[in-house]
């Protein structure tokens, strides 16, 4: 499994002891990939009145560490791939967005739905790899070469400072293309 400090602390603004730990639980759940109960758990937050933004919060928190990848294009037998490593946080932002054109008894629709997906797009780079399951290895992950259970989600890129790149804006800009 991976260490808490590769995925980083519960925020320090949650100080109800219940509430933390239930928000340990909905981490190890989505990093054991366990759609199932990561979403029991975001119903168990809800009903602690906990609310949508913080729980979305948490839930960016978790998949945030796993959402660089080595390359945004693979080449798969001549096939050029891209690789959508962004597509768990669009949905986070939608559910910002869509908060205010749905009625009040379905306001955890968006949020559902993002928690529903997260488990599942961690780590796209070694599902697409056969490595682990999960929505982009369908077709390639085979349970039977993993007989201790699937490999533990991947961080491919530690946080880091930004780089400063000097030069004038347009300059600055043509050499950040080069690097991306």
């Amino acid at each position: 499994m991976v260490s808490y400090e590769e995925v980083g602390p519960i925020a320090v603004s949650i100080t109800d002891p219940a509430a933390r730990m239930k928000y340990e639980n909905f981490r190890e759940n989505m990093l054991s990939r366990d759609q199932v109960a990561s979403l029991g758990t975001m119903h168990d937050l809800l009903k602690m009145d906990r609310p949508i933004k913080e729980i979305l919060s948490e839930t960016v928190r978790n998949h945030a560490p796993y959402t660089h990848v080595p390359y945004h294009q693979r080449i798969d037998g001549g096939i050029v791939r891209f690789v959508n490593n962004d597509h768990c946080l669009l949905s986070a932002s939608a559910t910002l967005r869509l908060e205010r054109y749905i009625p009040k008894e379905f306001a955890a629709l968006p949020i559902a739905q993002t928690v529903w997906y997260v488990p599942i797009g961690l780590d796209i780079w070694n599902q697409l790899q056969g490595r682990m399951p999960g929505h982009y290895s369908r077709q390639v992950y085979d349970p039977k070469k993993y007989p201790g259970g699937a490999l533990p989600p991947e961080v491919h890129w530690k946080d880091e400072e930004p780089s400063a790149i000097k030069g004038t804006f347009d300059d600055a800009l043509s050499e950040w293309l080069q690097l991306v």
